[in-house]
């Protein structure tokens, strides 16, 4: 929602009706997906340390550590790079999570069927 909101400031002034608008919804955006997604990360942590996902346990770790770890290192970039990476720092991050997921997840159905 930056975009949008960016271009209302732009068109509309900073204390337009508009702009005040776009900042509820996202605020609203912010709750839902706040709480969803610490209810979700709350459950995959869990059924990861009870080793009833596929998942490795380091994960539960190391992803967030790695993810705030570059984060801090993104105010060491040139402007016209540190921009965009941080604007778009929840989509990076959730993308490395993602990553590791693929990489490191293990079927345990396909085992269990090739036993049978």
């Amino acid at each position: 929602m930056g975009g949008p909101l960016g271009f209302a400031i732009q068109h509309c002034g900073p204390g337009s009706g508009t702009v005040g608008e776009i900042r509820e919804l996202m605020a609203i955006s912010r709750n839902v997906c706040g709480y969803s997604g610490i209810i979700g990360f709350g459950i995959w942590i869990f059924l990861t340390l009870k080793k009833k996902s596929g998942l490795p346990r380091w994960a539960v770790l190391f992803c967030p550590l790695i993810t705030l770890w570059l984060r801090s290192l993104m105010i060491h970039l040139p402007a016209p790079v540190g921009l965009p990476l941080a604007g778009g720092w929840g989509n990076i991050s959730h993308m490395i999570w993602f990553a590791v997921l693929a990489l490191t997840y293990k079927d345990w159905g396909s085992e269990d069927q090739k036993e049978a």
